[in-house]
């Protein structure tokens, strides 16, 4: 009795092309994207850690 597994990578492939997996990542940026845009305009002047600083830039003061 000898099973044909596939390689962890051919796994992991197939895992990150699924449906769910794809919808998960999409939904998640969204969500993390709009909260840092809400979170940027209701708290202007706050200063990021300098490996985060682009996170200011998502929503700019006008």
């Amino acid at each position: 009795m000898q099973k044909e597994d596939g390689s962890l990578f051919e796994v992991i492939g197939i895992a990150l092309r699924s449906k769910e997996v794809l919808l998960f990542s999409f939904l998640s940026l969204v969500i993390f994207l709009t909260a840092t845009y809400f979170y940027n305009s209701k708290f202007p002047n706050h200063k990021y850690p300098e490996f985060l600083g682009a996170l200011k830039y998502i929503a700019p003061i006008v």
